[in-house]
């Protein structure tokens, strides 16, 4: 596949993702295939973060499955039953993962030049 499109497909990962964060509970399905769509751009452009962003979207998945199984239950009562908290744990781990990718991918991509140290 052509990397200029990879890229487009990258950046409407991150849209994806940014969509779905402004409600993340109902937009969890948004910022799973968001991630995913991430994970497999960065590992088709052999990206140095590719591993990470990999990881993330994993436990995003996990928690989002877990999200939506405990929610068709009925859900949980956060002072009685905690411990179901465990369970979407993985979830906004992987969400922060992937804020982190992205604070990585801004870096080395906008990262300043050094100036020209002659030029006082």
């Amino acid at each position: 596949m052509n990397p200029k499109r990879i890229q487009i497909l990258l950046k409407i990962g991150v849209a994806i993702i940014l969509l779905g964060s402004l409600d993340p509970m109902e937009g969890s399905i948004l910022i799973n295939l968001g991630s995913v769509l991430v994970s497999v751009c960065g590992y088709l452009l052999n990206k140095r973060w590719k591993w990470w962003s990999i990881s993330a979207s994993m436990l995003i998945s996990i928690g989002v499955i877990s999200l939506w199984s405990v929610s068709a239950f009925g859900g949980f009562d956060p002072k009685t039953e905690w411990w179901w908290l465990l369970a979407i744990l993985p979830y906004p781990v992987g969400w922060l993962g992937v804020l982190f990718t992205f604070i990585y991918m801004a870096i080395k991509q906008f990262r300043l030049e050094p100036s020209n140290k002659n030029s006082h």
